[in-house]
């Protein structure tokens, strides 16, 4: 593990009283292979007189002496003489736990991402540790893993709103080819670091955060945060007001940038009433108002894939058409022998957004639960790796989706054969339901589907609730999507058509019969009708309603079962399916609210059987 080398450049101007716990904090480290840069600011104490005693002492230190010239030109001349893969800053009057190195390089790696970082706690004069409480919205949106260049950027601001972690100099660690050309700006002298790591976020690619309090912040009475002036002051607004704007030219969403900038400068009006120069920012605020831009929320799109080579390029070709931008691609790959895997690596070597995965021993529900997992997205959407969608889908409901109201945002499809098919819809409807509502709507057979591929969920539905799709089942989606909408607030439904659902793949799952398909199919509709969970949250009217759904389930069960011609070779599960529709008779007045109401009364006159054998019969 320890077999590539970190740079840990030190700055220190006159910290004789804490620099010793500093640099056996580094001695202490789990991870072994470092090297230590000592810059001496020109300290007039004995700090160069430690340093020596460790650099003589531990050939990983190295130690460097130069005229004062601050902290930054401290830092800008450890990065010139660094050696390392990875670099790494730890101030002088601070210190780390044993695992620092450990906890920042292994998140790196295992992500494969250019920038960890973990959190820290601050020691006060008080002989005490202090760390940030967090609410539970603030705890989901400080989740532990991994973002991409886009999405970081955008939450930016707002991340640093709660946490300093990603402002500040502490608990980070680099990739050495991020820093080429980089250097700290030598003449600010407050919130240096902040304007570093900005410039640093626009040339990686992703970051992983890790919610572990690795680094210990020092605060004492020579904190320059403690000892604020206005100068000061309005250095950090200059230096926001120049994010703001590298954020604006770089086509970044400049809603919490601005909304940081607004911010700072009343806090600061309000500490420094009397500044004329910190009040005249007022102005410039007002000018970036009229030209602000909003974040699109991430949509990680989800695709399974297995044997799908024939299909595959069209599906991902559609995906990368999409008019909406801020989007994700999760490739989630679970055996496929044919040309799947060459395809989907084409993709990822075009365009960054897509990710590939690998899964030896999986299945259609595994990958879906994979993809979940490693999906940034605040949204997520299925899509079957047969099938493709048009281009505006998400751009047509980004209104919708930027919101911020619904958990689950449904819509249509179209059933088609090829590619030549066309998408026809009916006059544009659209509703909003309740959770319970939307349910219903699944068991009338009505406005809403018990599919996964026509949806937009929010992640959160799936991590807060622990609903994963169900291993080692067919018919996933039904097993699945009752639980989201039960546990979902707000449903927002349009009939519109913007996914093409391909029929005529002789591999789908709809296109063969087995005994365990039968077996998952009436379990799933055992499970929606009887679970008491489910039960409970129905009145009287609405369990007739899953009554009508059950039944015409069965019904559908036992007309496959006849038409594949099965009955005979799993007696166990016919018989199973004709004592359901025995206890759950229907009156014939009620035939008229089932789907499957044809089959179900032939089934009631004994001639259903017959029916689907005089079928047989014929094709011979």
């Amino acid at each position: 593990m320890n077999n590539e080398l970190i740079s840990i450049i030190v700055p220190i101007y006159n910290k004789e009283d804490y620099l010793p716990q500093c640099l056996d904090s580094i001695i202490n480290q789990s991870y072994t292979n470092f090297e230590v840069l000592l810059v001496n600011d020109g300290s007039t104490d004995s700090s160069g007189i430690i340093c020596q005693e460790y650099a003589e002492r531990d050939s990983r230190f190295r130690y460097i002496e130069k005229e004062n010239g601050g902290v930054s030109s401290a830092r800008n001349l450890g990065l010139e003489r660094s050696e390392g893969a990875y670099i790494t800053f730890i101030d002088s009057d601070d210190w780390v736990e044993f695992n620092y190195l450990e906890v920042l390089y292994n998140a790196l790696r295992e992500n494969n991402a250019d920038v960890a970082i973990s959190s820290y706690k601050s020691y006060y004069l008080d002989g005490k540790f202090y760390l940030r409480v967090y609410s539970s919205q603030e705890e989901e949106f400080l989740r532990i893993g991994k973002r991409n260049r886009d999405v970081f950027l955008e939450e930016f601001p707002k991340l640093g709103k709660l946490n300093h972690d990603f402002h500040c100099i502490a608990s980070k660690l680099f990739k050495r080819e991020l820093l080429e050309s980089q250097k700290f700006d030598e003449s600010i002298n407050y919130g240096e670091d902040l304007y570093f790591f900005f410039n640093l976020y626009l040339k990686m690619q992703s970051i992983v955060y890790v919610k572990e309090a690795t680094y210990i912040y020092r605060q004492h009475g020579t904190n320059i945060t403690l000892n604020f002036t206005e100068s000061l002051a309005l250095q950090e607004i200059q230096i926001h007001e120049q994010i703001l704007k590298s954020a604006e030219s770089q086509g970044i969403a400049t809603f919490y940038y601005l909304e940081k900038l607004k911010y700072l400068v009343s806090l600061r009006i309000e500490q420094f009433p009397y500044s004329d120069a910190i009040k005249n920012y007022e102005t410039i605020v007002s000018e970036f108002e009229n030209r602000v831009t909003y974040p699109q929320p991430l949509i990680s799109l989800i695709v399974p894939i297995y044997n799908v080579a024939n299909y595959l390029g069209l599906c991902l070709d559609s995906i990368t058409k999409q008019t909406y931008s801020n989007i994700e691609i999760l490739l989630i790959n679970y055996g496929s022998s044919d040309g799947s895997k060459e395809i989907c690596q084409e993709f990822v070597n075009r365009d960054r957004r897509f990710h590939y995965f690998e899964r030896e021993n999986g299945d259609l529900s595994d990958a879906r639960n994979v993809g979940i997992i490693h999906s940034q997205g605040e949204f997520i959407s299925f899509i079957d790796s047969d099938d493709w969608i048009e281009p505006y889908t998400f751009s047509d409901l980004a209104e919708v989706i930027e919101s911020d109201q619904y958990d689950i945002i449904s819509f249509n499809r179209e059933f088609v054969k090829g590619e030549e098919d066309a998408i026809v819809s009916d006059s544009l409807v659209t509703q909003v339901f309740e959770g319970k509502d939307a349910f219903v709507q699944m068991l009338k057979h009505g406005y809403i589907t018990g599919f996964a591929n026509d949806k937009i969920y929010r992640k959160a539905l799936f991590t807060k609730n622990n609903i994963q799709f169900p291993v080692g089942k067919y018919y996933e989606d039904l097993g699945t999507n009752y639980k989201l909408f039960l546990a979902a607030k707000k449903i927002y439904a349009t009939n519109q058509k913007y996914y093409h659902y391909l029929i005529d793949n002789p591999d789908a799952i709809t296109k063969s019969w087995n005994e365990q398909k039968f077996e998952d199919m009436i379990g799933f509709y055992k499970e929606i009708y009887y679970l008491d969970a489910v039960r409970s949250k129905l009145d009287s009217s609405e369990l007739e309603i899953a009554k009508m759904f059950f039944v015409d389930g069965m019904t559908h069960s036992l007309a496959s079962l006849y038409k594949s011609n099965l009955y005979k070779l799993y007696p166990e599960i016919t018989k199973d399916v004709k004592n359901e529709l025995k206890t759950n008779k229907l009156t014939f007045k009620e035939l008229s609210k089932l789907n499957h109401r044809t089959k179900y009364f032939l089934y009631r006159l004994g001639l259903l059987k017959g029916a689907f054998h005089l079928q047989h019969i014929l094709k011979k």
